[in-house]
């Protein structure tokens, strides 16, 4: 079954038509469960998006290393140095490189810096929803953008593909749970009244003397061709899942949590970079053994270092079609 995604620019640019296909295709699957959904519009949404944005060609690190970043800075939200492939994957919320398919590989393989700007009343009312929902709301912007700029044109399947289901090993995990955030002093709203009416609803307000390190939150990777180090702090499970769908050892598989664990965690995790595809036996993984390896390969590490292990499986998995694109037109 096939949901079609195009804009229906007689009724506005960022309309879509597929309200009868949507109502099918939820019928024929009642009762499967699907792996990483796609983010799409709910049917009848009125689908947000960017106030101004300029899209360029990046062409600063070209045959170098690549340095990628995606930022939103209250109203400000930034992409540099990523592929076109990889913003429709982070437009549609694919979690891996088998989510995406088809379309002209050297326009999807060529790289871009975008600079978008929200509506000031758009985003009051985002800085209202939960977490989950406002980058959602990003997401739906982006799938705007790339329609109205890159014309995209995509539809959405699903298909049965091989993946990863992350589970815990035998012995237990072995995360570390991260320490509670120490408690905001009592008067810290009124010695600093501007923290009190800060965008973030869900942070608390700032002393007016902040200790003098804080703890960086999130997951780093640093890796060559001869070692890896994944740092996390105060991290969840989906921030560990997103990373190792991106790794070049899980080979554009997608990794689904079947660990069961909440909460954020603190790790470190070292292992030897295996830059070829994996061969997936029964019940573990084997992989080509490089002569110059001096540590874990990431299957062992995971095991040994975290206590947790990834399963080969197949699973029903929606993917994200282009069926078409062309460069950007001009800013």
């Amino acid at each position: 079954m096939t949901v079609t995604l195009y804009p229906d620019r007689s009724r506005s640019p960022l309309r879509l038509r597929w309200r009868a296909i949507v109502v099918l295709f939820a019928a024929l699957l009642a009762g499967v469960t699907l792996h990483a959904q796609i983010t799409r519009p709910k049917d009848g949404e009125s689908v947000p998006f960017f106030e101004v944005a300029t899209v360029k060609p990046n062409n600063r690190d070209v045959g170098n290393s690549h340095r990628e970043q995606i930022w939103w800075n209250d109203s400000s939200y930034r992409i540099q140095n990523l592929t076109l492939r990889r913003i429709i994957r982070v437009a549609y919320g694919a979690a891996s490189d088998a989510q995406l398919t088809g379309g002209p590989d050297p326009l999807l393989d060529s790289r871009w810096d975008v600079n978008a700007k929200i509506d000031d009343n758009d985003y009051s009312q985002m800085q209202k929803l939960p977490r989950d929902d406002r980058s959602r709301q990003l997401q739906l912007m982006l799938q705007a953008l790339l329609a109205d700029r890159f014309q995209l044109k995509v539809h959405i399947e699903t298909k049965t593909l091989p993946l990863f289901d992350l589970v815990v090993a035998k012995g237990g995990a072995k995360l570390q749970p991260s320490p509670p955030d120490p408690p905001a002093p009592a008067d810290s709203a009124s010695a600093n009244p501007a923290s009190a009416n800060r965008s973030d609803q869900h942070a608390a307000p700032a002393p007016a003397d902040p200790p003098a390190a804080q703890r960086h939150q999130g997951i780093s990777v640093h890796s060559d061709s001869h070692k890896a180090e994944m740092t996390a702090t105060e991290a969840s499970l989906d921030g560990l899942i997103n990373t190792l769908a991106n790794r070049p050892e899980i080979d554009g598989r997608l990794v689904v949590d079947k660990t069961g664990l909440t909460g954020k965690f603190d790790w470190t995790m070292h292992w030897q970079p295996q830059n070829m595809s994996a061969t997936v036996a029964e019940g573990g993984s084997k992989l080509p053994v490089d002569p110059e390896a001096d540590g874990p390969s990431l299957f062992t590490a995971l095991k040994e270092q975290l206590g947790l292990e990834l399963k080969s499986e197949k699973g029903p998995v929606e993917i994200v079609v282009v069926d078409s694109a062309d460069p950007p037109s001009p800013n």
